[in-house]
């Protein structure tokens, strides 16, 4: 186990907070983003798996996942992963998935929720998804500046 930990000590600082930050992205994709208030007696809620315009956010969680499996395989296996297009670097490809995440979580806060004549209430689920995506868009600029440092 303390191979890991070592292992985990020389990832740079966007991928470590990549690996953090993006499982509780999809841990997060299961709480409450936003609650109906039915006549005041409350009623069901909507995370980020359900609701108007859940797609996007589906699609979110999926690509938070992929960019925590890219740097687990990649950091912590023997596997090597298959060859990028030309041009295409690891460090461009989770800029991309992070700026889509951001993207996706952002159109779920304006559009919001509704049900009919019900209109949901933004439940502390999607303000957690503000957070952890701002921390993945960061954790992309951070890999993106290293490698750019790396090729000047």
């Amino acid at each position: 186990m303390e191979g890991y930990v070592d292992k985990f000590k020389g990832l740079s600082l966007g991928e470590k907070i990549i690996l953090i930050a993006a499982p509780l992205f999809f841990i997060d994709g299961f709480l409450p983003w936003f609650d109906y208030d039915v006549a005041g007696f409350g009623g069901p809620s909507r995370s980020g798996w359900s609701g108007d315009f859940s797609f996007l956010s589906i699609i979110a969680i999926l690509a938070a996942v992929v960019m925590a499996a890219q740097i687990a395989v990649a950091r912590f296996t023997t596997l090597q992963l298959p060859a990028l297009p030309q041009g295409v670097t690891w460090a461009r490809v989770h800029l991309g998935l992070a700026g889509y995440v951001a993207f996706a979580v952002v159109i779920r806060l304006i559009v919001g929720e509704s049900a009919g004549s019900f209109d949901a209430d933004m439940a502390f689920g999607i303000w957690i998804a503000v957070i952890l995506a701002a921390a993945l868009v960061v954790a992309g600029v951070l890999m993106f500046r290293e490698e750019q440092g790396k090729a000047v």
